[in-house]
């Protein structure tokens, strides 16, 4: 339903809110520090890049064309910008493994729930290293997928839009695999569970997505989203377990 989709919408600002309690503010420092590190790395990077880009698109148009740099400059700015966002988010996941872990696992204490029964924090975070390339890989091969609907006429109209569907359906299968991987699911299950929660899970992530293009508040997004997917990950699993008991009544 469209209204599964709103809620999942509203799942990130949930998870900033609780980012402020006094339960899990310790949690967050040290995944703002990182990210800030690597933001602060990522521009200074970025600068360099688009300057040698700049020179290598100024010398690849010949002289005739040069009045489509004013076209292509933007163009190639927001793009690079674009990449430049997406790999700070997916550095920080990486270099955050193992706060994200934990932080998932200290959002269910800061909303009076027991964590479940399942991995030790180390065996967490090694299940979550081991989990990773398969993520990545998801990532990946999904965002390449997209690239040729941008080179056939008509469909590259609509392709900007799936493609920041598919890098939001990414993102939220990111995130909901550190709940998951706290109780030792495989993250072929959080497929599932996000396939059978398709509307909630999408407008998670496109939350989540939107979150990470806005300079300087990306810095608190991505601990925040680790803090919405355990909602939603909590409350859709007792939601669960609520129905299958009415079902056995």
């Amino acid at each position: 339903m469209p209204s599964d989709f709103v809620k999942g919408l509203n799942y990130l600002l949930r998870g900033i809110k609780l980012l402020n309690t006094s339960g899990l503010r310790r949690f967050v420092i040290g995944p703002v520090l990182v990210n800030m590190l690597l933001f602060a790395f990522g521009i200074g990077l970025a600068i360099d890049l688009f300057d040698g880009a700049l020179i290598w698109l100024t010398d690849f148009l010949p002289d005739w064309l040069d009045w489509l740099q004013w076209i292509l400059w933007p163009l190639f700015a927001l793009s690079l910008a674009l990449l430049g966002f997406y790999t700070f988010a997916l550095l920080a996941t990486l270099i955050g493994l193992p706060f994200y872990g934990l932080l998932a696992e200290r959002t269910l204490v800061s909303i009076g729930e027991k964590p479940t029964e399942g991995l030790t924090l180390t065996q967490s975070v090694l299940y979550a290293l081991k989990n990773e390339p398969k993520k990545l890989w998801y990532v990946l091969s999904r965002s390449l997928a997209c690239l040729p609907l941008f080179l056939i006429p008509g469909v590259n109209l609509l392709a900007p839009a799936i493609w920041f569907l598919v890098v939001a359906w990414s993102l939220a299968l990111e995130y909901l695999a550190f709940p998951a991987e706290n109780e030792g699911i495989s993250f072929a299950q959080t497929r599932q569970f996000s396939s059978q929660n398709r509307l909630l899970t999408l407008g998670f992530g496109v939350s989540v997505n939107i979150g990470i293009l806005i300079p300087i508040a990306n810095f608190v997004v991505l601990p925040a989203a680790v803090v919405g997917a355990t909602l939603l990950w909590q409350e859709q699993q007792q939601s669960r377990m609520s129905h299958s008991s009415t079902a056995d009544l």
